[in-house]
């Protein structure tokens, strides 16, 4: 579970990530006995390219994306609450984060697995965008 100083860290200057390519590469040796030779085939030359892209846009994009919203110690708000539409209303943000709240405080012990379900839906969706796959 990250830090309040490893979110604020996230939230203003970036983060890291490492893949193990050792490990996804060692999971998978014979092609699932399920699939037809054909498919075995296709399976064993893609799974590993396939299963890094996923991870990757799961980690950098699913992670890594989005902005929260705060308010800090003085009052001001880390953005333009005079021009940042809610993208769902398109009316003006109405809520944030208060002085010493950050997601994991707000939402508890649904943080987390709420966090990993969001990241492994925009890694599934990025998937299937052409772009990404260019």
């Amino acid at each position: 579970m990250p830090t309040e100083t490893d979110e604020e860290i996230k939230q203003y200057e970036g983060f890291k990530n490492v893949t193990l390519g050792n490990v996804i590469r060692a999971r998978t040796t014979e092609p699932p006995n399920y699939l037809s030779k054909t498919d075995q085939e296709l399976f064993m030359k893609y799974h590993i390219p396939a299963l890094e892209l996923q991870t990757g846009l799961h980690e950098l994009l699913g992670h890594g994306s989005g902005k929260l919203f705060q308010k800090d110690k003085d009052g001001k708000l880390n953005f333009d609450c005079e021009t940042v539409l809610h993208l769902e209303t398109s009316q003006k943000v109405a809520s944030w984060y208060e002085e010493g709240e950050n997601y994991h405080s707000v939402f508890g012990s649904v943080s987390s697995p709420y966090e990993e379900c969001r990241a492994e839906c925009v890694g599934l969706y990025l998937c299937t965008v052409p772009d990404v796959l260019r």
